[in-house]
């Protein structure tokens, strides 16, 4: 499943969004691939708020749901969300962890 709306309203202009692929996705998580090319999109990195909103607009990412990504460098990361799923922070995926572990060998074989 791919992304490629050209650009959203965002603070009173418009802003592209981020080309990404949605690689995998269950009742506990989404896994994102940033697809680029930068030059033209920006990185979901850049514009995490943007992607969250679109994934919870979508019905792709819904309550109690983990979001991971492989940025736009191939490094996997999970992005964390508050309450109201909104974007609140990145952090790097706890091998320890078997859901962001899961993530990361889907982003190794997508």
């Amino acid at each position: 499943m791919s992304y490629k709306e050209e650009s959203v309203k965002q603070g009173g202009g418009k802003m592209k969004l981020p080309r990404y692929d949605v690689i995998g996705i269950n009742a506990k998580g989404v896994v994102l691939r940033d697809v680029g090319p930068w030059d033209i999109f920006p990185t979901v990195t850049n514009a995490a708020e943007v992607v969250v909103a679109e994934l919870v607009k979508r019905l792709i990412l819904t309550q109690g749901m983990r979001l991971f990504y492989s940025d736009s460098e191939g490094d996997p990361g999970e992005i964390l969300l508050y309450d109201d799923m909104t974007f609140k922070c990145f952090t790097a995926i706890d091998e320890n962890d078997s859901l962001a572990y899961g993530a990361r060998i889907i982003m190794e074989i997508a």
